[in-house]
């Protein structure tokens, strides 16, 4: 077997594996967190906007104000995901 400064080469491989595992999962783990975070923020920019139409009326200052909120939330969410 190849030795190179006291570590054979399978066990070089066995980390570059085990390293490569790892930097998968958390690749793929990561962007499916970001999806949830999202799509918890704009059900609460949502709910927020039906709370102002209830309480004001569907034309108020303050469901307009949601409205533009909820359409910056969602225009993040979507940059985020094409990053």
């Amino acid at each position: 077997m190849l030795r190179t400064s006291g570590v054979s080469y399978a066990q070089q491989l066995w980390k570059a594996a085990c390293i490569a595992a790892v930097a998968g999962l958390l690749l793929g783990v990561l962007p499916m967190q970001a999806r949830e975070t999202c799509a918890q923020r704009i059900r609460q920019a949502q709910a927020r906007l039906n709370q102002a139409v209830r309480k004001r009326g569907r034309n108020s200052r303050q469901a307009e104000h949601r409205r533009r909120q909820l359409d910056r939330v969602r225009d993040q969410c979507g940059r985020d995901r094409r990053l």
